[in-house]
């Protein structure tokens, strides 16, 4: 195999650089590596070894930065408050340095046990402790701290210092639960956070603004938080339990979606986020699961040193994940990503370097199971590099989306590299999108499946792509690491393994569960999962969001090295209003807050009565053959109101023409399900650039329903190319009814007249 390793490097890029110091910024399992550039340098390298060892351990390659003043790398695998020897190469010298990294236990001066009197519906943290002894705030089993609702959050700290939450269980807060603002060593462990945000309100379809929930008519409900992480430096959110926010972000039906998350994040310097589940529902899913702040300001998202590993990311509308904004030196690794439209969002990396590395990322959809790509990094063009390594993502649409907005982008950043890629898995019907190869992406090694042909536009990636279907565990019960190693290129630290190395999310649990997903539906409502101890000694409990249509028995117990517990996991009819995908997940969980999750999808799309219900309300048309390609929708007495309309095809075309009255055929874009290839789909009547009315006003856009009444008749011409034939035709206020379960027909949909052949 070649060797890659220069071109990651400065000197590859004939850059004068020079060494002359270095510095490290230590998290728990990782660090970020300086080294300060000056005149023409040659390969630079990076490595360390724990304090005491006689061997050096390589890492990949320091990077140059965008400005050229420095050389910057990452070590990975490291332990815990352990001392650390480090050196960058340069020039054919050396320069090194130690560190001693970060360590959950830490000094407490003093520890404040809350109880609803003494919280009082609102906590601000106004005590600081120092380094030698940190102020812990914590609770009584069982105690639940409610928020008052007259504050914007329920605990708030401004500039506080060497402060510990640990083991809350919080409900509420106007916008935020936790709000920390230029915090330092501020830590949030195994904390319970619900009930936060503005109430679920519905969707505005006012005439000339956004189709997005609003607060009493002050604009768009946007990055309301479990934790809301803004400025300051070292913040650790560690075996935490996000759910059931108060409203619901809104569906790419209408627009960009807006609404609530589990973090968000901007500004800080060195936050560690690992270990927590952040679980969306049916009626109350994220926005972005953790949103970044500013994400086209160099300040903007996790910004620099962060850490962020193991955690369990379920049921957004739009990411998984956004990176988005500086992204120096910000490491993704060792993550379940699961439910969302899209998984990780590297958009600007402004400063560069940004690592995702070993993480998974499955059955991705936001609430109408629209799915966008897996790996997005489009935005307007920013010079800091991506590495993405040794990840499986297995989802339904697109693999990976690479344009980086290149309009603009001088020759001077042409010559940078911008994008590496090496040891993937993707599982995808979909090939890469590498929209401009004038900008250097270094991708190859990584593993197709699902893709044929694979067709990758630029002949400058993928040259030794690697095809075939992976051999998985059991991708049925969601283990998606491998039987056989499948093997890439050699990198240092992660070896040549293509996509994960076990099942995610990774954490320091010796627990086991025997499936990681299971499905359920109306003929098979109960199912048994088992957990096996290798080495845990102690109690669990079971938990899952409030707003969840399944229960598990036993709710908790104890288990012991050797010994399984069985669970039973049952879906209940009755809890599930909807005829749906029902989406939720459960924990097992010790009481330090480590888990193990499990996802559940209860499938009930074919319950007709159930559709029916939902459609009560929808206006049926009829539709007639005119020519070939062309049919008309004839619509009788229509109530005067706002409609979108959908159409029933035998195969799914992605665009049509339609014509209103009096008008020329337009070309109009088809929403449907990805991977559906017949059912209910809607005719998009047009999008409108409209202006929201918040704070942070901006132009979207959006797809607005028209307002129509009594008889209406349009033309609608299929592409040529496609056999897609249009059967039933109807107007409808709200995506809930058509696109829970856009291919059930009701009996009353199935008795309606169908076009003349």
């Amino acid at each position: 195999m070649k060797k890659i390793f220069s071109l990651w490097a400065a000197g590859a890029l004939g850059l004068p650089v020079a060494l002359a110091g270095v510095s490290a910024v230590p998290a728990f399992e990782s660090a970020s590596i300086y080294a300060e550039a000056k005149g023409k340098a040659s390969e630079p390298a990076l490595e360390y070894r724990a304090a005491g060892e006689n061997a050096w351990k390589t890492s990949i390659a320091p990077v140059l930065s965008p400005e050229g003043k420095e050389l910057r790398g990452a070590l990975w695998d490291l332990e815990e408050g352990t001392q650390y020897e480090y050196r960058v190469r340069q020039n054919g010298s050396f320069e090194s340095g130690t560190f001693t990294t970060r360590t959950a236990k830490v000094p407490i001066a003093r520890t404040i046990v809350l109880t609803q009197e003494s919280f009082n519906g609102h906590l601000e943290l106004n005590e600081s402790g120092t380094p030698e002894g940190y102020v812990r705030y914590t609770a009584k089993p069982g105690t639940i701290l409610l928020a008052d609702g007259k504050h914007h959050d329920a605990i708030r700290g401004k500039g506080a210092r060497y402060v510990i939450l640990e083991g809350l269980t919080i409900r509420g807060g106007n916008f935020h639960c936790i709000n920390l603002e230029d915090c330092e060593d501020v830590r949030v462990l195994n904390c319970d956070i619900a009930g936060f945000g503005a109430p679920e309100l519905p969707y505005v379809l006012e005439e000339g603004r956004q189709h997005l929930l609003t607060t009493a008519g002050k604009g768009v409900v946007n990055h309301e938080s479990g934790i809301f992480i803004s400025g300051g430096k070292n913040v650790v959110a560690e075996r935490n339990f996000i759910h059931d926010a108060r409203g619901r972000s809104n569906s790419w039906f209408f627009a960009h979606p807006a609404g609530p998350n589990g973090i968000c994040i901007c500004k800080c310097d060195a936050p560690v986020i690992r270990w927590n589940d952040m679980i969306g529902s049916d009626h109350h899913r994220w926005n972005d699961v953790i949103e970044s702040g500013g994400n086209g300001e160099p300040w903007g998202g996790p910004k620099r040193d962060a850490e962020i590993f193991g955690n369990y990311l379920a049921f957004g509308d739009d990411d998984s994940i956004e990176l988005d904004g500086g992204q120096q030196l910000v490491r993704l690794r060792f993550n379940r990503l699961e439910g969302s439209y899209s998984g990780v969002s590297t958009a600007p990396s402004i400063n560069g370097p940004g690592f995702v590395v070993q993480n998974l990322t499955m059955k991705q959809g936001e609430e109408f199971g629209l799915v966008g790509s897996i790996l997005k990094h489009s935005y307007r063009y920013f010079p800091g590099r991506i590495f993405v390594f040794g990840n499986t993502m297995v989802n339904n649409s697109k693999a990976y989306v690479s344009p980086f907005g290149a309009k603009g982008v001088t020759p001077e950043q042409r010559k940078l590299l911008k994008l590496v890629s090496r040891n993937n898995l993707f599982c995808s019907p979909e090939t890469p999108q590498y929209k401009d190869p004038e900008l250097k992406c270094d991708a190859d090694y990584d593993f197709f499946s699902g893709m044929e042909p694979l067709e990758i536009k630029s002949p400058v990636h993928e040259k030794h792509a690697l095809r075939g279907t992976p051999d998985f565990v059991d991708a049925a019960n969601g283990d998606f690491s491998t039987k056989g190693a499948l093997k890439g290129e050699k990198l240092p630290v992660f070896g040549d393994t293509v996509g994960i190395p076990c099942m995610m999310p990774m954490r320091p649990l010796a627990l086991k569960t025997s499936v990681y997903t299971l499905s359920l539906d109306r003929k098979i409502l109960k199912k048994t999962v088992t957990v096996t101890s290798s080495g845990y000694d102690g109690r669990f409990t079971v938990t899952h969001p409030e707003d969840s249509c399944i229960r598990v028995t036993p709710a908790s117990g104890s288990i012991r090295p050797g010994e399984s517990v069985t669970l039973t996991v049952e879906a209940l009819p009755e809890a599930a209003a909807d005829a749906r995908l029902h989406c939720s997940a459960f924990l097992v969980r010790t009481p330090e807050g480590l888990s193990r999750p499990v996802s559940v999808y209860y499938d009930d799309r074919d319950d007709a009565e159930k559709v029916a219900l939902a459609r009560s309300k929808v206006v049926y048309g009829e539709v007639k053959a005119v020519s070939k390609g062309e049919v008309e929708l004839q619509f009788k007495g229509v109530p005067e109101g706002q409609y979108y309309l959908a159409v029933w095809f035998t195969a799914m075309p992605n665009w049509a023409g339609i014509g209103f009255p009096g008008g020329k055929l337009q070309r109009v874009r088809i929403l449907r399900q990805p991977g559906t290839n017949f059912g209910w789909a809607r005719v998009n009547w047009g999008d409108t650039l409209v202006r929201d009315s918040g704070p942070r006003s901006k132009v979207r856009q959006v797809c607005m329903p028209r307002k129509v009444s009594g008889d209406l008749s349009f033309r609608l011409r299929r592409p040529e190319k496609l056999d897609p034939k249009p059967v039933y035709c109807a107007l409808f206020h709200l995506p809930e009814e058509f696109f829970y379960a856009p291919q059930t027909l009701t009996a009353k949909e199935k008795s309606l007249p169908r076009p003349e052949k």
